[in-house]
């Protein structure tokens, strides 16, 4: 039986990998770079393959990425498959982030050969990302700013009565424990604790009239999507019962949370001392935007109203632990 011309072989494969535009090596089990495709040489700018033939792969990383490198590779022998992202030069020099993978190569008897790594660049997401923190950051400055005017404003207006006076200085602790909040978000790559977190998110608004009751959530931390996630439905539910709610009309919101089979379940339950008459839409700005937010992160968000109140569920998925990403400096790739 003759193979068709059209068909994929092992030639096809071979040119397939040629002409990726993602930075493709083929590296021994001595760590060597025995094979790099004709595009990775073009996107990591190096002229000839000679400059790098021969040399060992991990070395040409820094001290704290080569440990990355020994631990994936270790894995690949495995039959596993590592990533983790990085920033390197060119050999000219150029700036660029990398995403890199590396799975084990195996001979035809079954036994490890090698290893395929695969680096693909990823900087103009990177700088796309950096932009939006630049971006995020000087909101969360302004925000700051605004609740310390508004503090200030309104014990400006309540100085000399002091019953007034006392109204603002709680309704400035909320403002400032608001801002403690945003603070939590500083560093984009930076874990948030799940305590401090909905403590400062929900406690603010305690009150003799609407006590808040948050049930102690379980030692976890949150990596900035999950931790992002929470803070936007947490938000909404506030400022919804600010609008409509116990919040507004009294009543009591008690929040818990816990973990179950490797998910983070958290459930808002809000009574209300008045009948729930406004309640969200279909199609509603802020239930769009947490559905988006909520579904790209693996999750669920349910609502479910009675008639003094609702309860509303988050479900969100817990990512395996990755390896943080490191910095690098010397020709990579």
């Amino acid at each position: 039986m003759s193979l068709n011309p059209n068909q994929l072989d092992a030639e096809t494969l071979s040119l397939v990998l040629e002409q990726s535009a993602d930075c493709v090596k083929l590296v021994d089990l001595a760590g060597a770079v025995v094979w790099m495709n004709r595009n990775g040489l073009d996107v990591m700018e190096i002229p000839d393959f000679a400059a790098v033939r021969g040399q060992n792969w991990a070395e040409l990383w820094p001290g704290s990425v080569q440990l990355l490198i020994a631990e994936a590779f270790e894995q690949a022998a495995q039959g596993g498959t590592r990533r983790f992202e990085a920033n390197f030069p060119t050999l000219r020099g150029t700036p660029r982030w990398w995403e890199v993978s590396i799975t084990g190569v195996r001979g035809r008897d079954g036994a490890m050969a090698g290893y395929l790594c695969i680096s693909r660049d990823v900087t103009s997401r990177w700088r796309d990302r950096e932009a939006l923190n630049v971006l995020m950051r000087e909101m969360r400055h302004r925000l700051r700013n605004t609740y310390a005017i508004l503090s200030g404003l309104m014990r400006g207006f309540a100085r000399g009565d002091p019953e007034r006076e006392l109204f603002a200085d709680e309704m400035a602790d909320r403002l400032a424990a608001l801002a403690a909040a945003q603070s939590l978000f500083g560093d984009d790559a930076a874990p948030a604790a799940l305590t401090p977190l909905l403590s400062a998110l929900i406690l603010p608004f305690n009150s003799p009239t609407c006590p808040i009751a948050l049930e102690a959530p379980p030692a976890l931390w949150l990596d900035r999507g999950n931790a992002d996630a929470i803070a936007l439905v947490v938000g909404e539910l506030s400022v919804n019962s600010g609008k409509h709610g116990a919040l507004r009309h009294g009543g009591s919101i008690a929040v818990s949370t816990e973990i179950a089979e490797g998910r983070l379940q958290m459930r808002w339950d809000e009574r209300s001392g008045v009948p729930a008459e406004e309640r969200h839409r279909d199609g509603g700005q802020g239930l769009q935007l947490i559905e988006m937010i909520v579904a790209a992160r693996e999750g669920n968000f349910d609502l479910a109203w009675h008639l003094d109140g609702l309860t509303a569920t988050l479900g969100l998925a817990l990512p395996a632990a990755e390896p943080d990403l490191q910095p690098a400096g010397a020709l990579a790739g």
